[in-house]
Parts: structure tokens; C-alpha cells; sequence
């Protein structure tokens, strides 16, 4: 019999449990899944276990590398390519910020030209659109094409 077992499948051992249950007045057993602890093994309660978890995860946040043990030249190299590497960023983002700004300007220029040249226009150009959302038919361009290639069914609302 246990060598027959073996060999059926999961279906089959499925009707044979019911049938033997069923021919023996036996309710049919359920098996209820419930969260692993390590508790047996180690003897330690959940709880113990939490707050050791708390505590290493606080200790760890307070551990830092190891200090580089470099000898003089190499340290100087170190400390002037790190020097170099942070004017290097600071006049990036300088030159970055300084676009941003002549931008700004532009667009606050030919927003005081609009005015002055034409109210109406810059009246319309300056209304509030909330609730406006970006219309379907402008799509962003992208390197894949969509999973749904077309809608259909768009009507405009």
C-alpha cells in the first residue's frame, strides 16, 4: 500500500483522504498555517526575541567603517582629490543654479512684455487650471511601445 502511495497524484490522493474519511464517520482535518518561531529551538520567547532584534538594529545604526589607514603621501593624494571633487560639484551647481536664474529672468520678461503688448492675452495665458488633468492624445514620447497600442474607445469628455 505505501508503495502504491507513492506513486499517485495529488488529486488522487485528495479523493482517496475524503473517501477514507467518509467511509470512517471522520470529520476531514484541517490544517491551519500559523507564524514560525524560533522559540522551540532556541528556548528564547518571541518577545525576548523582538527586543533583541530592536537593540541589534539600533547598534548597528551607531557602527561606522574602519578608518582607512593610508600612509602621509597617500593621505594627501586622498584629502586633494576629495578637495578637488567638492569644487568641482560646488561649481556645478553653481553654474546650474545661475541657468535656473537667467531662465527665470527670460521667462519673467517676456511675461512683463506680454502684459505691457497684449492684457487680454496675458490674462489667458495666466489662468488657474485646477482640476485640469493632461489630455490622453498627448503622449510622451518613449523607447518601448505601449502594452495597449490603441484606445478605441476614447471619447473626449
Amino acid at each position: 500500500m505505501l508503495s502504491r502511495s507513492a506513486n499517485l497524484t495529488k488529486a488522487e490522493c485528495a479523493s482517496l483522504a475524503t473517501s477514507t474519511t467518509k467511509a470512517l464517520g471522520l470529520a476531514p482535518r484541517v490544517q491551519v498555517r500559523t507564524k514560525r518561531t524560533k522559540a522551540k529551538a532556541s528556548g528564547i520567547t518571541p518577545q525576548t526575541q523582538r527586543i533583541i532584534t530592536q537593540l541589534s538594529v539600533m547598534s548597528a545604526r551607531k557602527k561606522q567603517p574602519r578608518m582607512l589607514k593610508l600612509s602621509q603621501e597617500d593621505l594627501v593624494k586622498h584629502q586633494t582629490i576629495q578637495t578637488a571633487w567638492h569644487t568641482y560639484q560646488d561649481i556645478q551647481k553653481h553654474q546650474r543654479q545661475e541657468a535656473l536664474k537667467l531662465q527665470f529672468q527670460k521667462t519673467d520678461a517676456a511675461m512683463d512684455l506680454l502684459q505691457r503688448a497684449a492684457p487680454d492675452v496675458y490674462r489667458h495665458a495666466n489662468v488657474d487650471e485646477q482640476g485640469k488633468v493632461f489630455p490622453m492624445e498627448l503622449r510622451v514620447p518613449t523607447d518601448f511601445p505601449p502594452r495597449k497600442v490603441w484606445y478605441y474607445d476614447y471619447k473626449k469628455e
